[in-house]
């Protein structure tokens, strides 16, 4: 036999719907907030999710969020947070491990054009560096052979202006 079931207080039925709603709302909020950080996370590390090997779903942000993955399956979820991070997700286009490596050897290539650009700069430099030390050199050779002719100069019959201003004292 089954028991009667019995009428429930309309105040404990208002409560529960209150309890339930809240914390609808607080796993909402959870979610958000490991959105926001994740946004972050990425941001920081070329749009490249730091965990899980790049992957990231909906399992991955539960896990971060702290909730199980079965709260977005739930009826309460499925039709409204549940597309919410689906739309977030998509817009960060690496949900599969096969994404996060494309997205990897992609990022890898940026910067393997970036080392070649800085490589061909120094080379450029060192080439402009000695062509630098080749006039330095012809212009101290030049410097010297002025000081020379400068010497024979003085050895002649010059008479310096500053040696005779002072036997006029």
């Amino acid at each position: 036999m089954s028991e009667p079931k019995l009428p429930l207080n309309a105040g404990l039925r208002d409560a529960a719907a209150a309890y339930a709603k809240q914390k609808s709302n607080h796993i909402v909020k959870l979610l958000q907030d490991i959105m926001k950080t994740i946004d972050e996370e990425m941001a920081a590390n070329d749009s490249i999710y730091p965990l899980n090997a790049g992957k990231l779903n909906q399992r991955e942000l539960c896990r971060r969020a702290g909730i199980s993955f079965m709260t977005l399956q739930s009826p309460v979820h499925k039709l409204t947070t549940r597309v919410q991070v689906d739309t977030w997700l998509k817009s960060k286009l690496i949900v599969t491990k096969k994404a996060a490596a494309k997205a990897e050897v992609n990022r890898t290539d940026h910067w393997k054009e970036q080392h070649r650009l800085v490589t061909t700069q120094i080379c450029i430099y060192e080439l402009q560096l000695k062509e630098k030390d080749l006039i330095i050199a012809k212009q101290h050779e030049d410097l010297e052979k002025i000081e020379s002719e400068l010497a024979k100069m003085r050895k002649g019959r010059v008479v310096s202006i500053a040696k005779n201003r002072s036997l006029e004292l």
